[in-house]
């Protein structure tokens, strides 16, 4: 299996996500609060699914 670095769309749609997760967690984005774990959990997603396949 090839891996590959993700591409920047992807690389930045999981650094938003992650660090929304995160001000939720510590209560700088009150929206983001109550889905904090699933914000980071996505961003993480994101990226195994980009360094998997190329084509994200």
């Amino acid at each position: 299996m090839k891996l590959t670095p993700p591409s920047f769309p992807s690389w930045l749609f999981a650094v938003l996500f992650g660090a929304a997760g995160i001000a939720g967690k510590y209560g700088f984005l009150a929206v983001a609060a109550p889905h904090a774990f699933l914000l980071v959990m996505i961003a993480f997603l994101i990226l195994i699914a980009a360094t998997l396949f190329t084509w994200l």
